[in-house]
């Protein structure tokens, strides 16, 4: 099942979002997290980045209300210099479609357009039934990139078929 297709909105309640003042979303698809987030943390301030389809598509999907916390910026995620300066960035799905090389420069190039301290969330369909066993696989499979990027693996959160991966720059 793809992970659009599940409750996306789990995101958004099981982790807490009013610590940031604004998020960052990777756009990979028009399928967005960063929407239902932005519903459940009215004082949040949105920034969409991707493919200029993708982004349309999500603008032209918002009312008024929501479209004025929100920032549209068009880019290639593996080519355009990334949005910096923010808190949190939410990727989704990406680092699954790469492969370790691409991985590891995607994450490199990420370092280097934030600042100490951002975080990102990196969410994926679990698969792993049982979430503590699956945390161990995640840690497995992600913490050597991360280390190798400036990255630290802090946090690991199971909802509803999802996991949702957070790392810190340092």
């Amino acid at each position: 099942m793809p992970v659009e297709n599940i409750d996306q909105n789990s995101i958004s309640l099981n982790y807490d979002f009013s610590q940031f003042i604004e998020v960052v979303e990777f756009v990979d698809e028009e399928q967005s997290f960063l929407v239902d987030i932005l519903k459940n943390n009215q004082k949040l301030k949105g920034v969409f980045f991707g493919k200029a389809e993708f982004i349309e598509t999500i603008r032209n999907s918002l009312d008024d209300t929501l479209r004025q916390r929100c920032e549209f910026i068009k880019g290639d995620l593996l080519a355009s210099i990334l949005p910096s300066g923010y808190q949190v960035y939410i990727l989704k799905k990406l680092l699954d479609s790469l492969d370790a090389n691409q991985s590891e420069d995607f994450l490199k190039r990420c370092f280097q357009a934030t600042e100490t301290y951002a975080r990102f969330l990196i969410v994926e369909k679990s698969k792993h039934p049982d979430p503590e066993n699956g945390a161990g696989k995640i840690k497995e499979k992600y913490n050597e990139i991360f280390k190798k990027t400036g990255f630290i693996l802090t946090n690991i959160i199971n909802s509803n078929g999802l996991d949702l991966v957070e790392v810190l720059r340092m």
